[in-house]
């Protein structure tokens, strides 16, 4: 079942929990209407031994959103600057923000090409578009700075000595979400979070030392906010899958090779399924 998700083009962070016999994922949902290919949920109920699915809608992000930010603690204010992209101006919403750039099949091949490698020579991304070098740079800065086009760094958490993996589900009441996420976002901890539909009303990624540490995390940081009614927790068992469209095989390619899957045109993260 592992195998099967980590190969479709619209999930992402897919990791088998702690015990086996669960796993979570992250499904970007096509737009109404659009030609998506066979939905996830119409595969979940047709795949022998699946007994059960859970999904929630991400109604929206609150911390994590460029990234764990453990990754950079190291780093002084200005050199955490130095490494920040373009910001989209706050002004202009995502959609004015899309009106404002063309989008044609060239952007498409551009989008597909960074997705399989976004640290890829430009030669690549040209070769791909027809565009000169120069050109698929200033494509890329202009994308950027509208927001449309966003680079994703995905780091193991235990080389900065956080080995332990968590997913935490919070009960909150409607009155208090605004002052637990606002103290999610101030806390190193948490990876990801974002409030969502279903039972529990904000999902959160968290890294930790030991579980001396997620003890503490949720008996502590947690355990003193106000209108946190119930935690659900799991430990992550591995990664099968992070941001990218598909991870590279055991054996990577040969060079001119290249990895198969349709890598989609953009990342977001929607609801989870378990």
């Amino acid at each position: 079942m592992t195998a099967a998700l980590v190969q479709r083009s619209d999930t992402s962070w897919i990791a088998p929990l702690a015990g086996g016999t669960r796993l979570t994922c992250m499904v970007r949902t096509p737009i109404a209407g659009s030609d998506g290919g066979r939905p996830l949920f119409d595969h979940l109920l047709r795949t022998p031994g699946v007994r059960d699915v859970e999904a929630s809608c991400m109604l929206r992000p609150v911390a994590g959103v460029g990234g764990w930010a453990g990754r950079t603690r190291a780093l002084g204010a200005s050199e955490r600057t130095a490494l920040l992209g373009p910001v989209p101006d706050p002004a202009h919403g995502a959609e004015a923000a899309r009106a404002e750039v063309d989008w044609g099949e060239a952007e498409e091949r551009l989008a597909g090409e960074l997705a399989l490698d976004g640290r890829a020579d430009i030669a690549q991304p040209a070769a791909a578009t027809g565009w000169s070098p120069s050109t698929v740079r200033r494509r890329i800065a202009a994308l950027r700075a509208a927001g449309v086009l966003h680079f994703e760094v995905d780091v193991d958490p235990s080389h900065f000595g956080f080995p332990l993996e968590a997913l935490l589900w919070l009960d909150v009441a409607p009155a208090a979400l605004a002052e637990v996420t606002q103290a999610l976002t101030r806390n190193p901890s948490v990876a990801f979070a974002a409030v969502t539909t279903g039972r529990a009303s904000v999902f959160t990624m968290v890294q930790c030392r030991d579980t001396e540490a997620l003890y503490d995390h949720v008996a502590g940081e947690l355990a003193s906010l106000p209108g946190i009614g119930r935690v659900e927790s799991a430990l992550i068992q591995r990664r099968a899958k992070r941001a990218g469209p598909l991870l590279l095989p055991a054996t990577a390619p040969r060079p001119g090779e290249r990895a198969s899957g349709r890598p989609p045109s953009r990342r977001t993260r929607p609801g989870s399924t378990g």
